[in-house]
């Protein structure tokens, strides 16, 4: 391997995965894991409510750097319960709605 190719392979931990790959395999082994760390950077992104195209893009060309960020920095967000879905644990008592078992009103009893 040439100087070129060492700098690249260590920047990218391709060298660290396969310390003894030849240089005829080194690109197209290069590009594959590439490709296949921008296809991880869009979905992670995309689910994680950041810009699916420019994180494509970064995964292109900084390889696992920008997946492991991506993996990092990850939004959590909460689960959102629509309104109105008649679960008990969606229901708000002070809207006037029974929520689960023992709470609200006890029910009528029928003379």
């Amino acid at each position: 391997m040439n100087y070129v190719e060492n700098i690249v392979a260590y920047a990218t931990g391709l060298r660290f995965l396969l310390p003894h790959l030849s240089t005829e395999h080194f690109w197209p082994t290069l590009v594959t894991i590439h490709l296949i760390d921008a296809i991880l950077c869009r979905i992670f992104a995309r689910n994680n409510g950041y810009s699916a195209n420019l994180w494509t893009i970064l995964g292109l060309f900084t390889g696992i750097w920008a997946v492991v960020f991506l993996l990092l920095v990850t939004r959590r967000r909460e689960a959102a319960v629509p309104s109105g879905s008649g679960s008990a644990l969606g229901n708000d008592p002070s809207q006037g709605e029974v929520g689960g078992v023992g709470q609200g009103k006890p029910p009528a009893s029928d003379p």
